[in-house]
């Protein structure tokens, strides 16, 4: 009898295509260090009704998934890949120091919502996105905009400390609403760690 092996998929052949699946076994697919960039959007386990997936885990098993699927998102990061966590601060503050095990911390992106009373707590005033790249040589490229200025005067809509024409990408908006900001991460960020002209749709 033979047993017939099926080979791992390529990377590029992944891309531009929605893969209705649990996302361990995609991944597990996948040759190690064969990505640049992973955006995360996993569930928030607020028992959300979904036709396919059980949104009310216990605690301690949703962080096991957690760290289960992170452990293979690092994996199939290259060296220099870059690796951004989309959750709620509630849960994000457990998932940070899984990652310190895997990968190194560089920043904590705020997404602000609309923190109000809500029955007896209160919405999150953000959301929040985990940024940690898989080493120490991960790549960033400086990425510069041109300021803003007034279509009539043409002058600086507002002071930007001296700096003239172009600003660094901390001068570029990462708060945004809804979908619209998650793809201008995704879209600012690829530009910046990989300079692969990435356009999300």
């Amino acid at each position: 009898m033979t047993m017939q092996v099926h080979p791992q998929p390529s990377v590029d052949s992944l891309i531009n295509k929605v893969h209705h699946m649990d996302c361990l076994k995609l991944m597990q697919s996948i040759d190690t260090g064969s990505v640049t960039m992973i955006f995360a959007d996993p569930p928030f386990n607020l028992n959300k009704k979904y036709a396919s997936y059980k949104d009310n885990l216990p605690f301690d098993e949703y962080m096991e998934w957690t760290r289960q699927w992170l452990l293979e998102a690092c994996r199939i990061l290259k060296p220099e890949g870059s690796l951004f966590v989309y959750n709620i601060p509630r849960l994000l503050i457990h998932t940070a120091p899984i990652l310190h095990e895997m990968a190194e911390f560089r920043h904590w992106i705020a997404w602000n919502a609309n923190g109000r009373p809500l029955g007896k707590t209160l919405q999150p005033a953000h959301y929040g996105i985990l940024f940690y790249t898989k080493t120490k040589q991960s790549k960033f490229y400086d990425v510069r905009a041109p300021h803003k200025v007034c279509r009539v005067c043409k002058e600086f809509l507002k002071d930007y400390g001296g700096k003239n024409t172009y600003g660094t990408s901390s001068d570029i908006k990462l708060v945004m609403c809804g979908m619209t900001f998650i793809e201008y991460v995704i879209d600012q960020n690829g530009s910046i760690h990989t300079r692969v002209n990435y356009r999300s749709t």
